[in-house]
């Protein structure tokens, strides 16, 4: 960064706009893929001219970065939100909760991914950061999962025996693939709707419980 821009980003109101142009264009990722965002578009939403953000920033990718990482940071913590906590409701109801969840996070995660696809190096340096000690990568997505369902098996609402590491993963992997679906073919159903047969297989399965074909539907 030049000695005159780092000056300015080292100030109390300089690192404030800094925060600033990283919200509006966390905020802008909701809503285009990263190689759709312009720096005019940034500077335009933050009110700013468009040679501002290069005082705050050494180039465009920086600015990218750093949202795509507030992004999905902000993601995850949604997602660790809205999952259910043992011992409420069903586990039927919570795995249909945590399913949802899932679809959710993945299906927001995905246009972040593809947009990066022709910046090799900004995507690698996007997958270190979102593997790093503040989001976890992955592992830190499907721990919550599992944590969930050591959770009940605790507290005796699975069965013996189950496995619940298995069962996570399928978990993960399903919602990841409707994820995927719900992205490049518009009429797939919203959530996790058509995963519902699945969910309510793996809660019978993990309860013990018969499973019933006319209740998951076709």
């Amino acid at each position: 960064m030049p000695r005159r821009a780092r000056a300015l980003a080292d100030q109390p109101e300089g690192r404030a706009l800094r925060e600033q142009l990283i919200e509006v264009a966390e905020g802008l990722l909701a809503e285009c893929r990263p190689d759709e965002l312009t720096t005019r578009r940034i500077a335009r939403e933050a009110g700013v001219a468009d040679g501002v953000l290069y005082n705050h920033f050494e180039n465009k990718d920086e600015l990218i970065l750093e949202a795509l990482v507030a992004r999905t940071s902000g993601l995850v913590r949604a997602f660790r939100d809205a999952r259910p906590v043992a011992g409420t409701a069903t586990v039927e109801a919570n795995l249909e909760r945590l399913a949802s969840a899932l679809v959710e996070l993945q299906r927001a995660l995905i246009p972040l991914l593809v947009g990066l696809v022709g910046r090799r190096a900004l995507l690698e340096r996007f997958l270190v950061a979102v593997h790093g000690t503040e989001i976890g990568g992955p592992d830190a997505v499907l721990r919550c999962v599992h944590d969930y369902l050591d959770a009940e098996r605790q507290l005796g609402r699975l069965g013996d025996g189950s496995d619940t590491h298995v069962a996570g993963v399928l978990l993960f992997a399903i919602t990841q693939l409707q994820a995927l679906v719900m992205q490049f073919r518009p009429t797939a159903s919203e959530g996790a709707q058509d995963l519902l047969p699945f969910v309510h297989f793996l809660a019978a399965t993990l309860t013990g419980a018969a499973h019933d074909p006319e209740r998951s539907g076709p």
